[in-house]
């Protein structure tokens, strides 16, 4: 990975000169120029970009001593690594829910974006949802002083962690603003979402090759933008399982009360009636719910939990782990970002993370009494 230089000119000391230099590596990707190709001579520079003479030649100086560009002697200004980071040059803002400094999942995921960006020398700055705004779906407006950034331009892009209302999407893209989401958000316009669909329906699979007849999906009510597990489960039994009469969805709440309070509405049924197989959509509610069941004693269903690989939990019981990887959903929601700064002409895409099974070949775990993947 190429090392971040200093550059001769610090872009944070005059925010000209930064967007001066901003804009000549979006002339630089707009053009697709690439190693040692030339830039526009100067005069055509300042036409197009509308910057004074020196402030010009002082972005200039900054993408030179980045190693982004070079002069060269009766030829000009020719580009060496149109991609390599340079220190300052962009900032981001990260918006998110209070949940984000208190649940690991999300702390990881923070941590991890904002190492990314770092690392492509972007600053970064957390924009937490205030907490009166209401039943509404929160537009940037809510998340601290974001909007007030971004309309002062001391903001180039836009990472969020959880849901929002899109139409700030075209505000911020006129301002050549990019907005991504990194995370769960099924709705999201663009950015790296979390899909659901295909661990739950190799959960179901799994669970029935294992021999269980009585599956039950624990998760959420399902909600707009957030129900893809939901309906790969629904289509998994249907296609597969034992019949539309044996869908089952035992409705859970948030972390590990919400697993245990779970685990309260599995306990309370008769037990020829309780699901042998449980697909759990989030590790914190499997640790609740595991924890009562083992308090409980005698009901063993076989579980299989989305997990985080990065941060993972402990079980009371034993459970076939769906691994989420936080730190690909991190890594590639930052470049994501990067690529749209740098090129506004790149368009809103979604990218799908799945989680994946934690060993490559279940089979011998068939017949074993207790599924249990380390």
């Amino acid at each position: 990975m190429s090392n971040l230089l200093r550059p001769t000119y610090d872009l944070t000391r005059d925010s000209q000169v930064s967007r001066a230099a901003q804009e000549l590596v979006r002339m630089i990707h707009v053009r697709d120029l690439k190693p040692e190709d030339r830039l526009p001579p100067q005069s055509e520079i300042l036409n197009e970009l509308a910057f004074s003479n020196d402030t010009v030649n002082l972005a200039m100086r900054s993408l030179v001593s980045g190693g982004i560009v070079r002069r060269k002697p009766r030829v000009g200004t020719v580009v060496v690594d149109p991609n390599r980071p340079l220190k300052g040059l962009w900032s981001v803002g990260i918006a998110t829910f209070p949940s984000a400094t208190t649940e690991s999942y999300y702390m990881q995921l923070l941590y991890r974006i904002q190492f990314h960006l770092d690392v492509e020398g972007c600053g970064s700055s957390l924009h937490i949802l205030r907490e009166s705004t209401g039943e509404g779906i929160p537009a940037l407006k809510d998340f601290g002083n974001l909007e007030q950034e971004i309309a002062e331009r001391r903001i180039n892009a836009v990472v969020t962690l959880g849901f929002f209302d899109t139409s700030d999407c075209e505000q911020a893209k006129a301002m050549k603003v990019p907005i991504i989401h990194v995370g769960a958000w099924e709705n999201a316009p663009a950015g790296v979402v979390i899909d659901q669909g295909p661990m739950v329906k190799g959960a179901v699979e799994l669970l029935i090759h294992r021999g269980c007849q009585r599956i039950a999906d624990v998760s959420p009510a399902p909600a707009a933008g957030f129900c893809r597990g939901w309906k790969a489960y629904q289509r998994a039994i249907a296609r597969t399982g034992p019949g539309k009469q044996n869908t089952r969805h035992i409705v859970a709440g948030s972390g590990s009360r919400g697993g245990w309070q779970a685990a309260e509405t599995l306990l309370a049924m008769p037990e020829s009636e309780r699901p042998d197989g449980l697909v759990v959509h989030n590790d914190w509610v499997g640790m609740g719910l595991t924890a009562r069941l083992a308090k409980a004693g005698d009901y063993r269903p076989a579980i299989t939990v989305q997990t985080n690989r990065q941060a993972p939990l402990a079980f009371a019981l034993p459970v076939i782990h769906f691994e989420l990887d936080v730190e690909e959903i991190a890594r590639r929601g930052a470049a994501m970002l990067i690529q749209r700064m740098r090129d506004p002409r790149v368009e809103d895409t979604v990218e799908w993370v799945r989680p994946r099974l934690a060993i490559a070949d279940p089979s011998h775990l068939m017949e074993a009494p207790q599924l249990s993947v380390a």
